[in-house]
């Protein structure tokens, strides 16, 4: 009995790590297929919001750099720091848009204002693609205590735009666009679609497995034994 339940267990749970596997690989699949298609513009993206993440965008506007957020506690190569997001106003839809550049290292203090290289004045065409910002159940979108205040730049700790139009005064395009990384202005970033890949799921599938076959190897072991011991 204890070897078919455990054994059973580990199995179950090793194809289910087989099909999370199978469902990341699409979902890798399906997101990258979107970044590779041909721009649009805001006006020109699909309602469906499962169907707008990693979609490119291509638009035309004016930054705003004079009110900058600084995406908090990111990390690359090991640098502490922020991802910058500039309002970008596109007058196609007379709305503004929140662009993400990417990364920049903290100062020596979280007060110092760290090095972030200039935009350019004027309108711009820039392309990117549209980032979905995943649901906190634990942070309320009505405290106003989640982000810093003027002066600018302000530290903010979400990049949910419907919490930081509040600071800003005005209406902002409910989605975040990730700048491409080959725009002149682009910084840099990294960015992973998911934080476990197909390949980890196919690692604890095998080792669910694995431990399944130890438990039979250790019930068939022990009835052999018992067989042996019978026969002395």
């Amino acid at each position: 009995m204890f070897t078919a339940v455990f054994a059973g267990s580990f199995i179950y749970l090793g194809i289910w790590q087989l099909d999370r596997a199978e469902e990341k690989q699409w979902l890798l699949d399906e997101l990258q297929e979107r970044r590779q298609q041909e721009g649009v513009s805001l006006s020109a993206l699909p309602e469906d919001e499962d169907k707008l993440a990693s979609r490119a965008v291509e638009i035309e506007g004016v930054y705003d750099p004079g009110h900058l957020f600084l995406l908090d506690n990111r990390v690359l190569e090991g640098r502490v720091g922020f991802e910058v997001l500039v309002p970008f106003y596109v007058p196609e839809r007379e709305i503004t848009v929140l662009v993400n550049r990417g990364f920049v290292p903290m100062g020596r203090t979280r007060s110092e204002t760290p090095d972030i290289p200039p935009l350019p004045e004027g309108e711009q065409r820039i392309s990117g693609y549209i980032y979905v910002p995943e649901e906190n159940p634990l942070i309320d979108k009505s405290d106003g205590n989640l982000v810093g205040r003027p002066p600018w730049p302000i530290i903010v700790q979400v990049s949910n735009p419907a919490l930081l139009q509040l600071e800003l005064d005005r209406e902002l395009f409910p989605y975040v666009i990730r700048l491409a990384e080959d725009d002149p202005f682009a910084l840099p970033r990294d960015w992973r679609i998911t934080t476990m890949m197909p390949h980890r799921h196919w690692g604890y599938a095998a080792q669910w497995f694995l431990m399944a076959l130890v438990v039979v190897v250790a019930w068939l072991a022990f009835g052999l034994r018992k067989d042996y011991d019978r026969v002395d």
